[in-house]
């Protein structure tokens, strides 16, 4: 028996071999010429073909080495598979099918010449088109094979998705491939006969042609990879697929991908075709479905195609005349609008329509700028105003029953709609002008008569959204002289009769605050539109944004308001004590308030209204300390913060329009706190009151940070003005920086305050010198904390001390450079620090060389300025003895020890060290330089330049003479040098 096997598996070798032989002689182009040998051969072929073993032979002739062998052999598979499908079991046809996707797999990945490729795609498509073959789903096996690398069964991976989860696994070449056998597949079926179609598997067809749409979408990815010709035939399968019920929806997808990517593949074939389709009764069943509010993937769909085509045919669509299946077109679109249901909430399409016209909007505007001629625009305006017209109807705010039933996304969704559509309106308005502004005011004078509200909201919504285009100008008064002069709006504001909604009226709010400039213009309306401000803070949903109408109308119009201000008073009396009275509320109001108060020519008016206001505050900060006291701390901080922010307000809004500078040129009283109507007169009482509230709420009071900002910001209202309540003694400020503990938060902003009060006294430092030295002394109490107590060392303090000395330098530097000796103050435990003035230094240079990137850099920005100042001799000498280290530092730093981002900080001080102290520091830099890599006790120092290229860094800065390009190249190739080539990157 076994030589029997033997025998066979000899003669399978031999036939093997005669195959192979044949095919090698068959594509010989030596015998081309002789038509005879070629017939002889194909005829013995297609016997070898039909035989029993022409499986074998084809499956051996697809694994040689030659192109034509590989060709024949997929041509053999073909011809077997036509002539024994039906002698085959279910096993072997899967077995077959499993042979030929691992040899298309194999060579795909190898790649094979489109030639074999194209004849094994037959093959396969073959199989699939046979009675009984066990591949359902072609497309999508082939491609999961591809993932796979190997031939997959389907029933091995049925839940695999071939779009989100297949093809963005396959390469360019694997996609391009299925795009290949998806053409292959579809000619096959296209030569079957229609009795042959009608006995197919219809399912199975719908099948791959839903998975071809899919590949055919992830095709578009590889963008210029695929030519325009290799998608033309595609094209028209799927255009013939869209009113085909099973095919529509993936058609339609892949055509508005087409139109998106490369609308260039469509002819007028093409064109007319979708077309054809979008007005056909079966498109335009979509747009009925969604005006039943049917807004399933199907017709969401053929509305993307819609849209997408009408973007193809903008121009065409709103600048010519139009046939009728472009009206119909347009008539589309414009029906969107009518959709049933909350925009964006219930109605997907309107957000889509609105899209479309905002673009197209654009997309005229740019024709109506650039055209001489404007009457061919006609018709475009025509359909934009209708268009807003449309969209109009669906800004209807819900009410509050319906408002109930949505949640967060639903309300941010539709108010995602409404400002598109105010993106609209402003894309409109330079075409349409005033007569857009016409048809809101309209709209809304004629519902505020008929008590519509939900028209009137809209409507004032859009005039509120159009304020910036015509707020400035005067275009659009008159239409706004009909809403606000009308008897409607006077009764409105004026009268309690009529009930107003909450949310017209925060909408109304809005818009009031919006016109400032048409108010500046309309003196005469303010106190009727005030006191409807007013009365809307007792509204929950509108008191804030009624606080910040009021704030901006009283500030923009103070100078015509000034004989309302008892009424306003009275107004703000009654509001302080309301649930709406928050901190927030009632700063705005009290900043608008105190702007009019600003105005009053006489200080002792002012100072009456002030003092009536302050009382109140004074009363809160009391109870704050009493809650305080009794174990109440965060009632109390919160009391506190509420009293503070609100007398910061008022500050702020006693500043005058323009803010008043001292100038430098004061050399008024050599008193910094001159005898004034506000602390020596009647006002005196409104500062006390002032001062009371900050003592009360900074001395044994729970430290909380949002008070510190409160009293920086009350502080800071008096530092631009000469005189005025906020104006204190120059040690209120001075006491309060000093009290506040060291690591702190919020001591950024307290240095920020104490650099603030040194500029406001910057004219005349002399007069101030006692406050500034305490002011510097304090930071040097902090230094040498910090110095002394390494753990609690503060990045933040250490920045903002640095700062604060860097910005008093330019006015204040003779007092800091005079501090050669102990403060006077200095007690037992303290006569062991060294002198101000080398304590400061000192911490600056230790900051320098330090890894704390804020104060490295505020102790660079501080030796810039030091090394900048006028030649006083006390500067001098304490360059002479910083010198010596501050070389020392740069040139360790910039040897690769600092981080890259530091380099350039770094590079700024050597820069101003050589070109304002070269003599001096030329020794102790090439000193420095000559020192590295001595620190043998640091295992992690920089790898060292050899002598030669560090006295060459060292030339090259000094004859830049800190020029800050070269200086800054030369430091930094130094600086890649002594770190390694792998740091050698831009940036």
């Amino acid at each position: 028996m076994s030589g029997d096997r033997s025998a066979q598996a000899s003669d399978v070798q031999d036939l093997l071999g005669e195959a192979r032989a044949l095919v090698s002689q068959l594509y010989d182009p030596a015998n081309t010429g002789n038509p005879a040998k070629i017939k002889a051969i194909q005829e013995h072929l297609q016997i070898l073909q039909k035989s029993p073993h022409a499986w074998l032979i084809a499956n051996d002739l697809l694994g040689d080495d030659s192109t034509g062998s590989r060709f024949f052999g997929a041509l053999t598979f073909t011809v077997k598979i036509n002539q024994d499908w039906q002698q085959l079991s279910e096993i072997e046809a899967k077995e077959l099918l499993s042979r030929l996707v691992d040899h298309y797999i194999l060579l795909v990945n190898a790649g094979e010449q489109p030639l074999v490729i194209r004849k094994l795609a037959t093959s396969l498509a073959t199989i699939f088109l046979k009675r009984k073959s066990p591949w359902i789903r072609a497309l999508w096996n082939l491609a999961a094979s591809f993932a796979n690398g190997s031939y997959l069964d389907e029933d091995q991976c049925p839940s695999v998705d071939l779009q989100t989860a297949i093809l963005p696994a396959l390469t360019e070449r694997q996609v391009i491939t299925l795009l290949y056998f998806s053409n292959v597949l579809a000619e096959e079926i296209n030569r079957w006969d229609l009795d042959s179609r009608r006995n197919a598997d219809s399912n199975r067809i719908s099948d791959n042609t839903k998975d071809a749409f899919s590949l055919v979408e992830a095709g578009f990815q590889l963008r210029d990879s695929i030519s325009t010709s290799e998608l033309a035939s595609a094209t028209n399968y799927v255009l013939q697929s869209l009113k085909i019920s099973s095919l529509s929806k993936a058609s339609t997808q892949v055509l508005v991908e087409l139109i998106d990517w490369r609308d260039s593949i469509f002819n007028q074939d093409h064109i007319h075709s979708i077309l054809e389709y979008i007005v056909s009764d079966i498109g335009t069943a979509h747009v009925a479905s969604l005006m039943d509010a049917d807004f399933e993937d199907e017709n969401m769909t053929y509305l993307e195609l819609l849209l997408a085509y009408a973007t193809l045919k903008q121009r065409e669509l709103l600048t010519q005349a139009l046939d009728p299946g472009h009206e119909k077109v347009l008539a589309l679109i414009h029906a969107l609008f009518k959709a049933p249901g909350y925009a964006a909430v219930d109605d997907t399409a309107s957000p889509l329509a609105l899209e479309w016209w905002t673009e197209v909007a654009d997309d005229i505007q740019e024709i109506f700028l650039d055209s001489e001629e404007q009457t061919g625009l006609g018709p475009a305006k025509q359909n934009l105003a209708r268009a807003a017209m449309d969209c109009f109807e669906k800004l209807q705010y819900p009410n509050p029953e319906e408002l109930q039933d949505w949640g967060d996304d639903d309300r941010s969704e539709f108010s995602a709609f409404r400002r598109d559509v105010c993106d609209f309106l402003l894309a409109i308005y330079p075409m349409l002008g005033v007569e857009l502004v016409q048809v809101f005011q309209e709209k809304a004078r004629s519902s505020l008569i008929q008590q519509d509200w939900k028209t009137f909201e809209a409507a004032v919504f859009c005039l509120a959204q159009l304020s910036e285009a015509v707020d400035e100008n005067q275009h659009a008064d008159e239409c706004l002289n009909a809403i606000f002069f009308c008897d409607e709006f006077a009764h409105l504001c004026e009268s309690k009769d009529v009930i107003i909604p909450d949310k017209p009226r925060q909408t109304l709010v809005d818009m009031l605050g919006k016109y400032q400039s048409y108010f500046e213009r309309t003196h005469t309306l303010l106190p009727r539109v005030l006191t409807f401000l007013f009365a809307s803070l007792d509204v929950a949903l509108c008191a804030p944004t009624a606080s910040k109408s009021i704030s901006h109308l009283c500030k923009s119009c103070r100078n015509a308001l000034t004989l309302e201000l008892p009424v306003f008073l009275d107004q703000f009396e009654n509001f302080r004590f309301k649930a709406t009275a928050t901190a927030l509320t009632m700063e705005r109001v009290l900043e608008g308030i105190s702007a009019i108060i600003q105005t009053l020519p006489d200080d002792a008016e002012k100072a009456q209204f002030l003092e009536r206001i302050l009382k109140f505050f004074h009363e809160q900060a009391e109870m704050a300390r009493d809650e305080a006291a009794c174990g109440l701390v965060e009632p109390a901080r919160n009391r506190g913060q509420f009293a503070l922010r609100c007398i910061a307000s008022i500050g702020k809004g006693l500043r005058a329009d323009n803010e008043i500078i001292l100038d430098s040129s004061d050399t008024g009283s050599s008193d910094p706190y001159p005898p004034t109507f506000w602390n020596t007169g009647n006002g005196a009482a409104s500062q006390n009151l002032i001062m009371q509230c900050m003592q009360l709420l900074m001395t044994d009071f729970p430290f909380d940070v949002a008070i510190i900002e409160a009293v920086c910001d009350i502080l800071k209202a008096g530092f631009t003005e000469r005189t005025g309540p906020y104006v204190f003694p120059p040690t209120v400020t001075v006491n309060f920086v000093k009290n506040i503990p060291l690591g702190s938060s919020g001591i950024d902003m307290v240095m920020g305050t104490a650099s603030a009060f040194l500029a406001s006294h910057s004219a005349h430092p002399q007069q101030i010198r006692e406050e500034a030295i305490a002011l510097m002394v304090h930071v040097y109490d902090a230094f040498c904390w910090m110095h002394e107590k390494p753990e609690f060392y503060d990045p933040e303090v250490a920045n903002s001390g640095i700062d604060f000395l860097t910005r008093l330098l330019p006015k204040y530097h003779r007092f800091l450079f005079a501090l050669t000796g102990m403060p006077h103050e200095a007690s037992q435990t303290e006569t062991q620090r060294p002198p101000v003035l080398q304590a400061i230094l000192n911490f600056t240079l230790l900051s320098l060389q330090g890894t704390e990137p804020l104060p490295l850099r505020s102790a660079s920005q501080f030796w810039v300025s030091v090394l900048t100042l006028p030649n006083d001799e006390s500067v001098q000498g304490a360059l002479r003895d910083s010198i010596p280290a501050l070389s020392r530092i740069l040139i360790t730093q910039v040897a690769g020890r600092c981080a890259r981002s530091d380099l350039e900080h770094l590079c700024e001080v050597l820069r101003k060290v050589i070109f304002k102290q070269q003599a001096l520091a030329r020794p102790h830099l090439a000193h420095a330089l000559d020192e590295l890599g001595n620190d043998h006790a640091n295992p992690n120092q920089s790898p060292v330049p050899p002598p030669e290229e560090r006295q060459r860094f060292l030339a090259s800065i000094l004859a830049a003479r800190g020029a800050k390009t070269q200086t800054s190249q030369q430091t930094r190739a130094f600086w890649v040098k002594c770190r390694g080539a792998g740091f050698n990157y831009i940036g």
